[in-house]
């Protein structure tokens, strides 16, 4: 798994600087949250977008709150340093929009015959599946259908399964308390219909076996959210350092961080520095030369 922690990054050693150097995490995607081995939770409506988090909140109490520094970026380009608060169990777990990848249900083949003819795998579960299958859905008993045979006025019209040796699975029934019997492989086949892990619910359903049928629920994934994503909390200005708002362009302003102990040549502060270095080249652009 990967863990995250808070992570200062050196000071450079010039005037001026971008703020990508105060925030203390890293941020990341879904993607690469889920392919590092760390789950692939769904998106909380309760809270907003958060694509990092923080492992030195492990272990504390859930509802602790923890207030922190963090950018926070204007319409105009510009950006502060502000302060946010949440609880201690949200600092250690991200919030990112989309929906959880839920792999798919795909029963293994099987090698179990009956009658010569090959058994639908989808048909087939454990035990332990048929145990929790009873208990999920109210069911009464287990039976497993392909230990006999099933005969009609003398006439084997079903035989016994053949299993492998190595086959665990089997043609394993919930009897309902209604006597009506269903099998285990096809119910949970339909509750993985969505995807393994993917919330739903049981409902009664008189038109399918056993009266019961799965509803998968419906998923909250974000894109109707309009909270802006909470950014990653940052480390405080240092005694040396002030951010500085200058004009990208004609109208669009930027923010940059200036270490007030390092000064531009010739002894100029930096805002004279910059301001002479512009007013020269547009002189230079200007004013024709011989």
């Amino acid at each position: 798994m990967l863990a995250s922690f808070p992570i200062e990054q050196a000071q450079p050693n010039q005037e001026f600087y971008g703020l990508e150097v105060l925030p203390l995490l890293q941020i990341y995607t879904r993607d690469s949250y889920r392919d590092a081995g760390n789950g692939d939770p769904e998106f909380d409506p309760a809270r907003p977008e958060q694509a990092w988090w923080d492992d030195t909140y492990d272990g504390h109490p859930p509802n602790e709150l923890v207030t922190f520094s963090a950018l926070v970026w204007a319409s105009d380009g510009t950006a502060t340093i502000g302060s946010f608060t949440q609880k201690a169990a949200w600092m250690r777990t991200p919030n990112f929009k989309g929906r959880p990848a839920y792999p798919r249900w795909h029963p293994a083949a099987t090698q179990a015959t009956r009658g010569g003819n090959a058994i639908n795998p989808v048909t087939m579960s454990t035990e332990l599946q048929a145990r929790d299958l009873m208990a999920e859905i109210g069911g009464v008993d287990i039976v497993e259908l392909g230990l006999q045979s099933l005969v009609i006025q003398g006439i084997t019209v079903l035989q016994p399964v053949n299993y492998p040796a190595d086959e665990l699975r089997r043609l394993w029934s919930v009897v309902m308390p209604s006597g009506s019997n269903i099998n285990v492989g096809y119910k949970l086949a339909r509750k993985y219909s969505a995807g393994v892990g993917h919330p739903g619910h049981w409902v009664a359903d008189a038109s399918v076996e056993g009266g019961i049928n799965w509803q998968p629920d419906a998923l909250i994934d974000g894109s109707d959210s309009t909270a802006k994503p909470l950014p990653p909390p940052c480390r405080p200005l240092k005694i040396n350092e002030e951010m500085q708002t200058y004009i990208v362009g004609l109208w669009a302003k930027g923010t940059r961080i200036r270490r007030s102990d390092l000064s531009a040549a010739n002894g100029e502060t930096g805002d004279i520095a910059d301001i002479r270095t512009k007013v020269t080249a547009l002189y230079n652009l200007l004013v024709p030369h011989n």
